[in-house]
């Protein structure tokens, strides 16, 4: 398999910008030991260099990584030709296989496999992007309509359809009654899912104030918050998303902030 270029171009500079010979040379040592593959030894070489490489590599990847290296590391001599201890194939898998850390909650790997370990470093950054979408898309929408209706405007039946105010009416009871969870005591709106909100702009009158200049056309909206929940509902369920989708939910972000940066209510 082709080895990985971003990871290979950061062992380079982690190596202090040596050459692809260089990188070569060090892989061809372990080789002599054992047949490791070509793109596997360089990323033993990339971990052993201090290079995270769980941010390049994907789970099956990583684990084939902790057993070829502890393949080499039976066939190593007791130290080094610097002298330092030989790496034993406990401590190389300890270090591959590592435990996780949520916040102050230590996982241990043997409570998560590698993918799920691996996939949550890599989601550490989705839900802060989808938590600034769809709270400032909130925020934007009661702005204008508090603005053009008053403060009560989540009553209009010509703004608010009935459904989305009996979901939302559930799902406040439902906090009420399980109240060792904190209760949000927000404005209805709060407690929206992302497509009740394209019900509201595009409604009788949510069209009357979400027309252009503030958003370009009328399919503008509803467009944009279908490419985000499409990604939201994957997040919601707890699944990674592949670069793509973030990158798409990046650019939906972006769009948005973009466009109604000069429409502030």
């Amino acid at each position: 398999m082709a080895t990985n270029r971003e990871l290979l171009a950061d062992l380079r500079q982690k190596l202090g910008g040596v050459s692809v010979q260089a990188v070569q040379q060090r892989r061809a040592r372990l080789q002599r030991l054992v047949p490791v593959p070509t793109d596997i030894a360089t990323y033993i070489v990339a971990h052993r260099a201090g290079l995270r490489i769980n941010r390049y590599l994907d789970a099956e990847t990583l684990q084939s990584v902790a057993d070829w290296e502890a393949k080499v590391a039976a066939k190593e001599p007791a130290s080094d030709a610097g002298g330092s201890p030989r790496r034993t194939k406990r401590n190389q898998r300890t270090v591959v296989l590592r435990e996780a850390r949520i916040g102050d909650v230590k996982v241990p790997a043997s409570s998560l496999s590698q993918k799920h370990v691996a996939d949550a470093e890599k989601m550490a950054n989705v839900y802060p992007l989808l938590y600034v979408f769809e709270n400032s898309v909130r925020e934007f929408v009661d702005g204008h309509l508090t603005k053009a209706y008053g403060a009560d405007w989540w009553d209009e039946a010509k703004l608010v359809p009935k459904g989305v105010r009996d979901n939302v009416e559930k799902v406040r009871n439902a906090e009420s009654v399980n109240r060792a969870h904190t209760s949000r005591k927000a404005r209805p709106i709060y407690y929206t899912m992302l497509g009740d909100l394209v019900s509201i702009v595009v409604s009788e009158k949510g069209a009357k104030v979400f027309k252009r200049p503030m958003f370009p056309r009328p399919t503008w909206f509803p467009e944009l918050v279908q490419s985000a929940e499409v990604t939201r509902n994957i997040v919601a369920h707890m699944n990674p998303l592949q670069k793509r989708d973030i990158r798409r939910l990046e650019d939906a972000l972006s769009d948005w902030l973009d466009q109604t940066k000069d429409h502030e209510p």
